[in-house]
């Protein structure tokens, strides 16, 4: 004779088993819970088929076990998507605290110095008022400016960071599960926050010596400019002297030069009437160098 079970027999049958992981009473069953139930339900249901149960009996209980299946199925997704969420919003709290907001207006004040002394300078009062705006110029590298975030807000994140992970474990595994995933947001909340200071730090370091950098070169290019704005001064004062037709500069006569020039003054001279004078050089070398006579004949 063949066995036949009807639905309500089978339900009866197998639901024990689904309350066999009843979860917490505050949180209710977890994804772990429902998909060990349905494993549950699934090991009892599997008992029920033989070869002697007629085939209306075979299709009930294979419609109940693909239930079950669909169940456990629903369970691994949730537990996914709650992973996958907490995960997620761990990840984004400890990009949070490792990031640092914008500094560009740290960065566009050292471009500003950068480019002292790269012009055409017209007037030493332009130098000197570029050589006093540049001891000004260094803005201050605020450390807490740089970090965007105080002790309140960094707190407040690792412990948004721990809730998310206990959240997404509690869903996921219970009790037990919201330990674990609390302990992993905490250790991301932590590691950013010590990560976020280092990034700090080292941005500030970074940010100090490109600006001592530029102030190197900005005195290098105001020397050099005042260097260039002098010998451009002179150079128009030498050209301005020789268009009004000015001396430019007096040559010093060589030894020989001298003596020539005075022969032919004394040549030119007139002496008691109109009788010349004339003589010639006599050089005689002696101690400390060349001695030159002019003797008159």
């Amino acid at each position: 004779m063949a066995i036949s079970y009807s639905s309500k027999a089978i339900y009866d049958r197998i639901a024990p088993s689904l309350r066999t992981y009843q979860g917490s009473r505050l949180f209710g069953t977890s994804y772990l819970d429902q998909y060990r139930n349905a494993s549950a339900g699934l090991d009892e249901l599997s008992g029920m088929y033989s070869p002697s149960i007629n085939g209306a009996t075979r299709d009930r209980l294979d419609r109940v076990a693909s239930g079950l299946r669909g169940q456990q199925g629903s369970a691994i997704a949730g537990g996914a998507l709650a992973t996958i969420g907490g995960l997620t919003n761990i990840y984004s709290t400890f990009d949070n605290l490792t990031s640092l907001p914008d500094t560009s207006f740290y960065r566009n004040a050292i471009d500003d110095i950068n480019q002292v002394g790269r012009y055409n300078y017209g007037s030493y009062d332009q130098l000197a008022s570029d050589y006093s705006r540049l001891g000004g110029m260094t803005p201050d590298f605020d450390y807490e400016t740089i970090r965007g975030m105080n002790t309140g807000q960094k707190v407040g994140n690792v412990l948004s960071s721990t809730v998310s992970g206990a959240t997404a474990g509690l869903q996921v595994g219970g009790p037990w599960g919201a330990l674990a995933g609390g302990v992993l947001g905490l250790g991301a909340g932590i590691g950013g926050w010590i990560k976020g200071d280092r990034n700090a730090e080292a941005e500030k370091g970074l940010l100090e010596n490109r600006a001592n950098l530029a102030n190197y070169a900005a005195q290098l290019n105001l020397n050099a400019a005042t260097e260039s704005y002098a010998d451009s001064r002179y150079r128009a004062g030498v050209a301005n002297r020789a268009e009004a037709g000015g001396k430019l500069e007096r040559r010093q006569l060589s030894l020989r030069e001298f003596a020539e020039n005075a022969m032919k003054k004394r040549r030119a001279g007139l002496v008691a009437g109109n009788t010349v004078q004339t003589g010639r050089i006599i050089r005689q070398h002696c101690k400390g160098g060349t001695m030159v006579r002019i003797k008159v004949r």
